[in-house]
């Protein structure tokens, strides 16, 4: 369960009162993100890592560089858009083509 709280972290993690990720995996994401400008580091972002960072964990993840990547992944698909088609990369090229010959 992920719950919002205010301060600092917006997103506390609580799986089980013994075992839980560590707040470093959230850092370690979030410091990613925020490096390479792929998302802005909001609430929602922050409540999407810290989602799929507990889910990794509940699977039976525990290396927190993996756990960060988890996280970064389940950002890169919410906000950075789709990738192109083949199609649509061929249609570009043409009109490139089209407008470097006339």
């Amino acid at each position: 369960m992920v719950e919002r709280a205010s301060g600092p972290r917006s997103c506390v993690i609580r799986a089980s009162s013994k075992t839980r990720p560590s707040f470093a995996t959230l850092d370690i994401s979030l410091d990613y993100l925020k490096a390479t400008g792929l998302a802005k580091i909001g609430d929602n972002t922050q409540h999407l890592v810290a989602s799929a960072v507990l889910a990794a964990w509940l699977e039976g993840m525990r290396h927190k560089v993996r756990l960060a990547n988890v996280g970064i992944v389940a950002v890169e698909r919410a906000y950075v858009s789709p990738p192109r088609t083949a199609g649509e990369v061929h249609l570009d090229a043409l009109r490139d083509l089209a407008i470097f010959f006339r």
